[in-house]
């Protein structure tokens, strides 16, 4: 038997317990309501329970609960804007905005919509044909020059996780100070931590963050878009940073808490 329990007791507590469809269930409706907030978030369940299930072997039942409830909350919302605004079921009327910035031919990696003429992107129309329209001209245009869109990547990457605030009207002290600790000191922190201890617990908390930088990859980027993935990165360089307790024979405990094959 263990001498000492884990270092990170409290984060094993969120991670670790009997297995079962209403825990999948409860966390894929919480991930679904997440979805109604934030559109971009609607794939995000897709890592997440891939890593889930490769990580501590949770029920395939369970699995599947998680994905069904995440996925019912939003084509509930798709199902009540056609019939509103008409087929086809959309999440939101923005998508076509949205993506046109991101890669239409005035994309610079950040907004450009004062510098895109709207009224000839369907201004006058009904927001979702308006929007289709943007969508099928982003499209469009990123087919006729994908080198440019691929060259926007990078520079979409560093908007995302520029230690500084994008615009020079915002790099006041308070506001520096704010955008440059999450990558400047929880970043390397989160890195060092995956690398000392891979576990799947850490693993889980990785994903906000590559998630958002794919997302953002393909629309607009800026510092405000990461904020969801800082609280999980806070908490990856707290692991980091802390050392691991020493058992009564001398052998440092594991330093972060292990899922166990039963799942969460």
């Amino acid at each position: 038997p263990r001498a000492a329990a884990p270092k990170h007791d409290r984060l094993a507590v969120l991670v670790r317990g009997a297995p079962s469809v209403r825990r999948g269930a409860s966390a894929g409706l919480l991930c679904g309501l997440l979805s109604l907030t934030r559109p971009s978030f609607l794939l995000l369940p897709l890592p997440l329970a891939w890593v889930w299930r490769r990580a501590s072997g949770a029920p395939q039942r369970a699995v599947a609960a998680f994905l069904v409830l995440a996925a019912a909350v939003p084509s509930l919302w798709a199902l009540r804007n056609a019939a509103v605004l008409g087929p086809p079921p959309v999440l939101t009327t923005k998508l076509g905005h949205d993506l046109y910035q991101g890669i239409g031919p005035e994309a610079d990696g950040g907004a450009v919509g004062r510098r895109v003429d709207w009224a000839a992107l369907g201004g006058d129309l009904p927001e979702a044909e308006r929007d289709r329209i943007r969508l099928h001209a982003a499209l469009a245009a990123a087919g006729e020059d994908p080198a440019r869109v691929l060259r926007l990547v990078p520079v979409k990457i560093w908007r995302l996780w520029s230690p500084l605030p994008n615009g020079p009207e915002r790099r006041a002290a308070p506001l520096w100070i704010a955008a440059a600790v999450p990558v400047l000191v929880w970043v390397p922190l989160a890195v060092l931590a995956l690398l000392r201890d891979p576990s799947p617990a850490l693993r889980l908390l990785a994903i906000p963050a590559l998630y958002l930088s794919a997302v953002h990859a393909v629309f607009i980027a800026s510092v405000r878009f990461r904020v969801p993935a800082e609280a999980p990165l806070a908490v990856l360089a707290a692991c980091a940073a802390s050392r691991p307790r020493r058992a009564a024979g001398g052998t440092p405990d594991s330093p972060t808490p292990q899922l166990s094959n039963s799942g969460w």
